[in-house]
C-alpha cells in the first residue's frame, strides 16, 4: 500500500508517507485533477473485497493524507488495463479486462 512520487527535475522517486492510509487495492482507476490524485474503486486480491469508493490525495498539501471523496460509486466489475481521465469536473473511465476477458463498459 505504498504511495510514491516521481520528481522529473531530479529523475528520482520519493516515497510518500500519508498520515491517513487508504485500503490497498488493485484494478482501480486513477487520474489527477489540479493537485489532487483521485483513485476510484478497485479490489483486494487478498480479501476479495470490491471497493466502490473514491479516495483522494492532495499532492500540494504539506502533510499528505488520503481522504474519502465519495463513499459510493455505481457497482462495477473491477478491471485492469482500463483508461481513466479527468475532463472538466468529471472522472471518466472506459473498458479494461476482467477475469472473463476484455470489456468496453463505460
Amino acid at each position: 500500500n505504498d504511495t510514491w512520487q516521481f520528481k522529473f527535475a531530479t529523475m528520482t522517486w520519493q516515497k510518500l508517507n500519508p498520515a491517513i492510509q487508504t485500503s490497498a487495492r488493485s484494478k482501480m482507476r486513477c487520474a489527477v485533477h489540479k493537485s489532487t490524485l483521485y483513485v476510484a474503486g478497485g479490489s483486494s486480491s487478498k480479501t476479495g473485497t470490491t471497493f466502490n469508493d473514491v479516495v483522494a490525495l492532495d499532492l500540494s498539501a504539506t502533510s499528505v493524507a488520503w481522504r474519502i471523496s465519495a463513499s459510493s460509486i455505481p457497482a462495477y466489475t473491477p478491471t485492469d488495463s482500463s483508461a481513466a481521465v479527468m475532463y472538466d469536473h468529471y472522472l471518466l473511465w472506459f473498458g479494461g479486462r476482467t477475469d472473463s476477458g476484455a470489456t468496453n463498459s463505460f
